[in-house]
C-alpha cells in the first residue's frame, strides 16, 4: 500500500478506536467495513471496461436528526481489459493497442442524511481525494516484444453523490456516482456497496 494511504489508514484507526470500544448501538461514533462493485462510465469505461470490485473501511458520527459525517478509505480494481488504445495514458509515441488495468485509492468526506430510525432511505454527498494506478500490457516503446508499465497520478480530488437504504442499524446498502478529473480525463464510476456498521 502507498505511505500516504498507510498513514491514512493509521489514522483512521486511531480515530474509529472509540467506536471499536463502545459496547452499545447509540454511539455517536461507528466503524464499518464495505463491499464495493462499480461500473466504469466516461473516460474510464474507454480505458477499462471491466467492473471494479473493491472494499474500504469507514467510520461514522452522528450529528442528529438524522444527519451523519462519514469518513471513508476506498480501494477499487479493475482488471484488464480487452485492447484498448493507450493514447489515453498520455504515450508519447504513436498509440499502441495494449490491455488495461486500473486501480483506484481513495480517502473521503460524506454528508448522510436520513429520516430518524435504523431502517429508510437516506441520501449521501461529499468530496473524496483519489489516487489512480494503470497497468498497461502490450508492446515496449522500441515495438519489439511485449512489456509491462505502470503509471500513477497524483491525488486528485473529485465529487460523490448518491443515496442507499438502510435495512438494520447495522447493514445498508448505497449507490454512487463519483467522479474525478485526472488531467483532462474524467474517471467516473458507479458504484454500489454494501456496508456493514458495528
Amino acid at each position: 500500500m502507498p505511505r500516504p494511504f498507510a498513514l491514512v489508514l493509521a489514522g483512521l484507526a486511531l480515530l474509529a478506536a472509540p467506536a471499536l470500544r463502545a459496547d452499545d448501538l447509540d454511539s455517536p461514533m461507528r466503524f464499518g467495513l464495505q463491499a464495493t462493485a462499480a461500473r466504469p462510465l466516461q473516460d474510464l469505461r474507454v480505458i477499462t471496461g471491466q467492473t471494479g470490485m473493491g472494499g474500504g473501511i469507514f467510520f461514522e458520527t452522528d450529528q442528529g436528526r438524522g444527519w451523519t459525517v462519514r469518513t471513508r478509505l476506498d480501494f477499487l480494481a479493475f482488471k484488464e481489459d480487452a485492447a484498448r488504445t493507450r493514447s489515453f495514458l498520455n504515450d508519447l509515441v504513436a498509440p499502441r493497442t495494449v490491455k488495461v488495468s486500473a486501480n483506484q485509492f481513495s480517502v473521503g468526506v460524506e454528508v448522510r442524511h436520513a429520516v430518524p430510525g435504523f431502517a429508510g432511505p437516506f441520501l449521501l454527498g461529499g468530496l473524496t481525494l483519489s489516487r489512480v494506478e494503470f497497468g498497461t500490457v502490450g508492446p515496449v516503446a522500441s515495438g519489439a516484444g511485449v512489456g509491462w508499465d505502470k503509471q500513477k497520478s497524483s491525488m486528485k480530488l473529485g465529487f460523490a453523490a448518491g443515496g442507499g437504504y438502510r435495512f438494520t442499524d447495522a447493514l445498508a446498502f448505497s449507490v454512487r456516482y463519483t467522479t474525478t478529473n485526472l488531467s483532462g480525463v474524467t474517471l467516473a464510476a458507479l458504484e454500489g456497496g454494501l456496508e456493514y456498521r458495528f
